[in-house]
């Protein structure tokens, strides 16, 4: 799946429940100047279950 890097890319507090391939792919995106990086669907689903709704992006 794709995700916006400024979205996700630019809040530090998701950091923590991010799981490390989806950081990654939202860097190395932010890093070649894309706008969307291709995540796993997994990683997301995983790191939107475990972080509370005050850290997540609005």
């Amino acid at each position: 799946m794709e995700i916006d890097v400024n979205t996700f890319y630019n809040c530090q507090r998701l950091y923590y429940y991010m799981p490390r391939p989806l950081f990654d792919a939202l860097e190395a995106a932010f890093l070649a100047g894309r706008e969307r990086a291709e995540v796993s669907a997994a990683d997301f689903a995983k790191m939107k279950e475990e972080a509370p709704a005050d850290v997540w992006p609005e």
